[in-house]
């Protein structure tokens, strides 16, 4: 089988290609014309076996681009994982994340409409489109509103709402995955789990005093690990009917939670703990949890991780330790 994936730099991205490649499909990966050869290196032969991976230099808000990549590999399966991902980022620059995630996968979805149009079709939302839950207690799943509070969050409810909109009006087979908060060893550095973890790497290495500055200790989210997630995200385009599904763990933890599970993972105490100004978020939701139980029954699919086989992985990454002790 012919899969494109975009973002393949990203951590959705690269587990996607590992995926299909270790399953012997013909890969291709999008990535923007200065990351070729990172992406090159992230996803060699060596790493993926005989299989390979193949990467096409590209730019989602180039429309002639996407056609012509579309046009050339003729994909029978395409996920869609470019994006901007920071929401701190999407408040310094709205216009930027609208252009890369809203039109952006407005544009794909033309080019996959026009060239590819028998390919299913897989959008990586993000609960930040659901934005802020009406209370404590809410827990989202499939029927919740798209109610985003940031640009981020606004980006992706625009390529929510097209995607199911071309489905409806061209029929394609094209799918949302609502993916709560996703992490790896190739994480967003900005992320308060890439941030516990290199700091507890360098502590283990004596390379730090022992201590975090940290923000609101108690926010909870729902972590769970890529490498787990893409394969939902594979699932869900082999399912009879095109539906819309949360990919998440179903479990909420506090950061508290989260400096324990990485503490552990390294092999150290837990050390002192810094809140920082800098590191609070203005308005930020204190609690996000979501209910898989929709795409556990219908394609019999539950992340196998959890919140300290994510930090163990994280944590024992060689690439990762490096980055953490280089201070990345």
């Amino acid at each position: 089988m012919r899969i494109l994936a975009t973002g393949v730099t990203g951590q959705a991205g690269y587990y996607l290609a590992r995926h299909a490649a270790s399953q012997g499909h013909e890969v291709h990966g999008l990535a923007r014309p200065g990351s070729v050869a990172t992406a090159e290196a992230m996803l060699g032969t060596s790493t993926l076996g005989a299989s390979g991976v193949r990467i096409h230099a590209g730019d989602v808000r180039d429309q002639g681009v996407l056609d012509a990549v579309v046009a050339a590999v003729r994909p029978e399966r395409v996920f869609h994982f470019a994006a901007g991902v920071s929401v701190a980022a999407s408040w310094e620059d709205p216009v930027g994340h609208a252009d890369v995630n809203a039109l952006g996968t407005a544009r794909l979805l033309e080019a996959v409409r026009a060239h590819a149009p028998q390919a299913r079709f897989f959008y990586a939302s993000s609960s930040e489109a659901l934005g802020r839950a009406a209370s404590m207690t809410e827990v989202f799943d499939e029927r919740s509103p798209l109610r985003p509070a940031t640009p981020y969050g606004v980006s992706k409810a625009f390529g929510h709402h097209l995607v199911r909109a071309y489905r409806d009006r061209y029929g394609m087979f094209a799918v949302c995955g609502v993916m709560f908060n996703i992490e790896s060893p190739v994480g967003v550095r900005a992320s308060v789990v890439q941030h516990v973890a290199a700091s507890m790497v360098r502590i283990a290495e004596g390379r730090q005093a022992v201590s975090i500055e940290i923000g609101n200790l108690d926010a909870q989210r729902d972590w769970g690990f890529a490498g787990d997630y893409v394969e939902a995200a594979a699932l869900m385009l082999e399912q009879p009917e095109p539906d819309d599904l949360v990919i998440a763990t179903g479990v909420v933890h506090t950061v508290r939670d989260l400096v324990a599970s990485a503490a552990s993972a390294a092999g150290i105490a837990v050390p002192a703990l810094q809140v920082s100004e800098d590191r609070l978020r203005p308005g930020e939701v204190n609690r996000i949890a979501a209910d898989p139980s929709l795409i556990r029954a219908r394609l019999g699919w539950s992340a196998r991780t959890d919140l300290d086989g994510l930090l163990r992985i994280i944590v024992s990454d060689p690439a990762f330790r490096a980055r953490a002790l280089a201070g990345g």
